[in-house]
């Protein structure tokens, strides 16, 4: 009976079409094609291609729930994507936690746990923001099709999360489209963001072994989307899919 070779995650092969491996890290049977893996995790299949669905939110009820909270004590980095419809518009929240959430205030900037940055989404097309605590300061980033941003903010202790797309209580809830939301354990810097970014277009984040968690929103199974680096999958609470992706 034949083995499978392996590799790790962040020490793979480099491609060739057809070829087979058994990652370590994940516990996952890897295939490639060339150019990107397809991962086989319990009978489940994911791409590490192109973004190609993203999640729906209808800004009135509809959320994301993570299985354990989004935990932030020391440095970090958290990356998303979003097309808002509204400004004031929640991305994270914490249940029974009326000061953790991050979201755009009213003038549309983009704000942790109540303390506002100077950069403000754009409505109405992709935005990529990345979030990168070094010791106690917060470098936010945004990039979109229409321009670029960043400044800092001062946010120290743990900050946690277990809910995408909703406050803690009823009313602020995010209006639009999300995709692409990765944990890193380390800050990242100006160049990560634009590399991330990828001039629009999500890609493979593998290469940093930073990465401790990864969702990619389209890749739905009974209403769970799975963690695609960890174990804290997220249940889908009236959200829908859309095949409107950055690109």
């Amino acid at each position: 009976m034949s083995t499978l070779t392996t590799h790790t995650t962040a020490n793979r092969d480099s491609h060739s079409i057809g070829l087979c491996k058994f990652n370590t890290t994940s516990k996952a049977i890897e295939v490639s094609d060339g150019t990107n893996w397809s991962v086989y995790d319990n009978d489940l299949l994911f791409s590490t291609g192109p973004s190609t669905v993203s999640m729906s939110l209808d800004g009135v009820d509809d959320y994301l729930e993570s299985s354990s909270a989004i935990s932030f004590a020391s440095d970090f980095s958290l990356s998303f994507w979003i097309k808002p419809t509204n400004v004031n518009d929640c991305w994270f929240g914490r249940w029974g936690y009326s000061g953790a959430f991050i979201s755009s205030n009213s003038s549309g900037n983009i704000q942790v746990d109540g303390t506002a940055s100077t950069v403000g989404i754009t409505t109405g097309e992709w935005n990529h923001i990345l979030l990168s605590r070094s010791s106690s300061t917060i470098t936010v980033y945004k990039k979109s099709d229409t321009g670029n941003a960043s400044s800092t903010i001062t946010k120290s202790g743990t900050l946690a999360y277990n809910l995408l797309g909703r406050y803690t209580s009823g009313g602020f809830y995010h209006l639009g489209l999300m995709d692409e939301v990765a944990v890193f354990n380390t800050a990242l810097s100006s160049t990560d963001a634009t590399n991330i970014y990828n001039s629009g277009a999500p890609g493979n984040l593998f290469s940093y072994t930073s990465l401790t968690n990864w969702w990619r929103m389209g890749e739905s199974i009974d209403s769970t989307i799975p963690d695609y680096i960890g174990t804290n999958d997220l249940t889908v609470n009236g959200a829908v899919t859309s095949t409107d992706v950055p690109s």
